[in-house]
C-alpha cells in the first residue's frame, strides 16, 4: 500500500511537469513570433522554471520526510497501542457478553406489560468502570473514536443520573450503547493491525 501511495505520487509529479513542460514549449513558440527581445524573455522563462521545479522538488521532499516522521511515530506506538486495547476489550468481554444477553431477554419478556422491574447492575458497573478509566483509553482511541466514546460515556452516566433505566426502551438503548462502546476498541484494534501489515509491506 505504501508503494502504491508513493508511485502514484511520482506518476502524479511526471504528468503535472509534463504539462507544465508542454505549456513552456506553446508559450516560447509564442513568444518567438511576437516579441524582438527573446534573450530577456528567455532569461526568465529560464529563472522562473527553475523556480518552480525547485518549489515542487523541496515540497516534495518535505512531503517525504513528513511521511517517513509519520511511519516512525506509528511504529513508535502502535504495540502499546494495541496491548492497551486488548486490554480494555478483556475488561469489556463480560459486560459485552452479559448485553448481548440482556437485549435477547428484554426481547423475549414482555417488560411492557410485567411490573418486573430491570436491574441496572451491569450498566451501573460498566459507568464506573468507563468513567475511571477514560483518561487511559481515550489516549487508545483516535480523534473520532474518542469522541464516539466520549459521546456514549455522556449518554449513559445521564441515564444513571436521571433514573431514565426504568423505562425498558432507555434500558436497552443502553445496553447498545455499551456494545458500541466496547467495538470502539475492537474496530481501532483491527485498523491498528492492518495499519501494521500494510507499512511492513
Amino acid at each position: 500500500m505504501r508503494n502504491r501511495k508513493m508511485y502514484s505520487n511520482i506518476i502524479f509529479f511526471i504528468i503535472i511537469l509534463s504539462l507544465f513542460l508542454g505549456d513552456l514549449l506553446i508559450y516560447t513558440g509564442l513568444l518567438n513570433m511576437f516579441f524582438e527581445e527573446k534573450e530577456t524573455i528567455w532569461a526568465g522563462i529560464i529563472g522562473f522554471t527553475g523556480a518552480v521545479l525547485g518549489g515542487g522538488i523541496t515540497y516534495y521532499g518535505i512531503r517525504m520526510q513528513l511521511n517517513h516522521r509519520d511511519r516512525e511515530l506509528f511504529f513508535q506506538t502502535v504495540h502499546s497501542r494495541m496491548e492497551k486495547c486488548k486490554d480494555f476489550l478483556n475488561e469489556f468481554q463480560d459486560f459485552f457478553e452479559s448485553a448481548i444477553e440482556h437485549k435477547l431477554m428484554i426481547k423475549d419478556f414482555d417488560y411492557h406489560n410485567s411490573h418486573s422491574r430491570y436491574d441496572n447492575t451491569l450498566i451501573k458497573n460498566f459507568c464506573e468502570i468507563i468513567n475511571t478509566d477514560r483518561i487511559s483509553y481515550m489516549s487508545v482511541l483516535d480523534y473520532e473514536s474518542a469522541k464516539k466514546a466520549k459521546e456514549l460515556r455522556i449518554s449513559l452516566n445521564y441515564k444513571m443520573r436521571t433514573y431514565v433505566l426504568e423505562d425498558i426502551t432507555e434500558v436497552y438503548e443502553a445496553l447498545e450503547e455499551i456494545i458500541e462502546f466496547r467495538n470502539l476498541f475492537y474496530n481501532t484494534l483491527q485498523q491498528l493491525e492492518d495499519t501494521l501489515i500494510d507499512l511492513k509491506k
